[in-house]
């Protein structure tokens, strides 16, 4: 069955609960989506596009989070007041947008790159580029253990008050040209 639930761009968004996934999938640009809570199913973000999404819930690989050994993705927009699991937001890809006060779980916030800008977000361990590239501006950020560019390279970021757990900011990576506030 096709439902509406929430609204882009003044129309209704459709998802198909009838099947197995039974959530939503946003794969185009200028998109604004406002509301929607998939609970513990994934909220799909297609590569490359750019929607607004705002106060919106999902489970683990939401908001263009993918498993290891798939094709990473790049999400750029904005998320503001959004909610993920496990490997959201990114996770695994490359977060290349503007994120407010979001929440993901552990590696979330892109794995293999961070960019952008992003303010009072809040990441589980090995989030914001872990393993990748750490660029762009960062204020009010908390990650877990492993988070903030730890075994990648840190150039051009900018952190403003940001937390992080054990072997953080660039615990052994290759540092460029940083600004820590």
């Amino acid at each position: 069955d096709n439902l509406e639930y929430g609204t882009s761009a003044g129309q209704p968004v459709k998802f198909n609960s009838g099947n197995p996934a039974g959530t939503i999938f946003v794969d185009a640009s200028r998109n604004i989506i406002k509301g929607i809570d998939v609970g513990t199913k994934e909220f799909g973000v297609s590569d490359g596009t750019t929607p607004q999404i705002i106060n919106c819930v999902g489970g683990d690989y939401s908001f263009g989070g993918v498993p290891f050994g798939s094709t990473a993705l790049s999400i750029a927009g904005t998320y503001i007041n959004c909610q993920g699991g496990d490997f959201s937001f990114a996770g695994n890809g490359e977060a290349n947008g503007v994120f407010i006060n979001c929440q993901g779980g552990q590696e979330s916030f892109g794995y293999d790159f961070a960019s952008g800008y992003f303010e009072n977000c809040v990441g589980g361990d090995y989030s914001f580029a872990f393993a990748g590239i750490l660029d762009g501006v960062f204020r009010n950020c908390l990650g877990g253990e492993g988070s903030f560019g730890t075994l990648g390279l840190i150039g051009g970021v900018e952190l403003y008050g940001c937390r992080g757990g054990d072997l953080s900011f660039g615990n052994s990576a290759i540092i460029l040209t940083p600004s820590l506030f």
